[in-house]
């Protein structure tokens, strides 16, 4: 299975150890298949000039950007995958209309890496309904896509919130809880943490765990 990365939402500088990681993860042969669709469609040529400033320095091969999830390929010459920021609701939306969570599942088996940046690390929880925007939203499916083991990602974490995320871990269950300046590595049914910042974990029994970094602790998967 495909290692899974998570950044927390901050700046190229904050999420730059993860950044590097991840870089070094992407099958060499493969193009780097960028997903900007959590933004609106005005803002994606920006988003690219972003990410190819990030990345070109990181890795040589080429970057492919995906607007259209309808119109993907096939998956042998994709080396990895980076799911941006946004707009939570907006980006789960496009993945659930398009069955492009189907994909990413076979992404996953074929060992491809996953990243996902803020709403793209959100979406790949069990609940989206740790971003801000939607935690009061009864309107709103929460229902992400379930790809790490039952947890969901609280993204944006600061310490003024710890009340209301140890509340909403009771609710909906296990957390991975990510600070601007931390990510992790979710592998070998463990995450192990990459960033300038520690990683909280809450487990099902709504302990909290502080991961500091290049540490590695289990997942007690649901």
């Amino acid at each position: 299975m495909s290692k899974i990365f998570l950044s927390g939402g901050g700046n190229k500088t904050d999420s730059a150890l993860l950044d590097k990681e991840f870089a070094s993860r992407i099958k060499p042969k493969g193009a780097l298949l960028y997903i900007p669709v959590a933004k609106d469609d005005s803002q994606h040529v920006k988003c690219l000039e972003w990410f190819k400033s990030v990345f070109e320095q990181l890795r040589r091969g080429e970057i492919r950007m995906l607007t259209d999830l309808n119109k993907r390929k096939g998956l042998s010459d994709i080396g990895g995958i980076y799911i941006g920021g946004g707009d939570t609701a907006k980006l789960l939306d496009e993945i659930n209309k398009t069955n492009f969570g189907s994909y990413l599942r076979e992404a996953q088996a074929h060992d491809i890496p996953i990243y996902g940046g803020s709403a793209g690390a959100i979406v790949l929880g069990k609940s989206i309904k740790t971003d801000s925007d939607l935690m009061n939203d009864s309107n709103q499916p929460a229902n992400g896509l379930n790809m790490l083991a039952g947890y969901s990602v609280v993204c944006h974490y600061q310490e003024k919130d710890k009340d209301k995320i140890t509340k909403l871990a009771q609710e909906i269950g296990p957390l991975i809880i990510l600070s601007e300046k931390s990510g992790v590595i979710v592998e070998d049914r463990s995450v192990v943490q990459f960033g300038e910042q520690p990683v909280i974990i809450i487990t099902n029994d709504s302990r909290a765990t502080t991961i500091e970094r290049g540490d590695r602790r289990p997942l007690h998967y649901q």
